[in-house]
């Protein structure tokens, strides 16, 4: 399937080629095009690396179910509404609106990633910074996250930033759990799709609780990958 797709832009004109996704995925030096081995490699990355982030995104989730009820029970009607007694799959998951906002608002929380890097290209000027070609830049996610010029009450839990009106008046690339621009994670899809198939059947089974233990707020770890430093403490309650 990608090689058929990498064969579709085969007789574009080189101008052309260059607006395309898919050329950001080659060697910026060489022009070098991407391999056979290398698709393969990125397919197995995007299986893995989508499963640690994903259990991460999930544990996270969990807690903040455990402290707001009120989200909690608000997913669990849309999902008897929603779905009733199918199986999730696919397609009706993406039915899942308040769900979706809720997913969002965990991942501004506690972005798995808390910074990225990018290389810069050409030698360009940022408000003043010169930065030479070849260099590094790394961007502050967790620090975009919280900030209250972006994110009113950024400590806050607040699913409705990603409804539809709260989107349309988001900065652009203030919020950047799975990355942005040409370089935004393979996998996200997956993962965004392999969280909510879990959540359904969590949800439509177990009330998720807090113990004496849960903390509020989480004392995080100081890693580049966020984790709860005294781990997360919760209940399941069958329904």
């Amino acid at each position: 399937m990608i090689k058929a797709q990498l064969k579709g832009h085969e007789k574009l004109e080189p101008e052309e080629e260059k607006e395309l996704h898919l050329e950001n995925i080659t060697d910026w030096r060489t022009k070098r095009g991407i391999t056979d081995d290398e698709i393969l490699a990125q397919c197995d990355l995007i299986l893995l690396a989508a499963y640690e982030t994903t259990a991460s995104t999930l544990t996270f989730f969990v807690y903040l179910m455990s402290i707001h009820p009120e989200s909690q029970q608000k997913v669990y009607e849309e999902i008897e509404d929603v779905l009733g007694e199918d199986l999730p799959n696919y397609d009706n998951v993406q039915k899942l609106h308040y769900l979706d906002m809720c997913l969002n608002e965990t991942l501004r929380l506690y972005p798995v990633a808390t910074a990225l890097d990018r290389q810069c290209k050409n030698t360009c000027t940022i408000n003043g910074v010169k930065i030479p070609e070849g260099i590094t830049v790394k961007i502050g996610v967790y620090a975009l996250h919280y900030n209250p010029k972006y994110w009113p009450e950024p400590e806050k839990f607040i699913p409705e930033r990603f409804s539809e009106k709260g989107k349309s008046e988001q900065t652009p690339f203030t919020y950047l759990p799975f990355g942005g621009g040409p370089r935004i994670c393979l996998g996200m899809r997956l993962a965004k799709l392999e969280f909510k198939i879990a959540v359904v059947q969590v949800i439509r089974k177990f009330k998720i609780l807090p113990t004496e233990k849960t903390e509020d707020p989480l004392v995080l770890s100081d890693n580049l990958f966020l984790t709860a430093k005294n781990g997360v403490w919760g209940k399941f309650e069958r329904r």
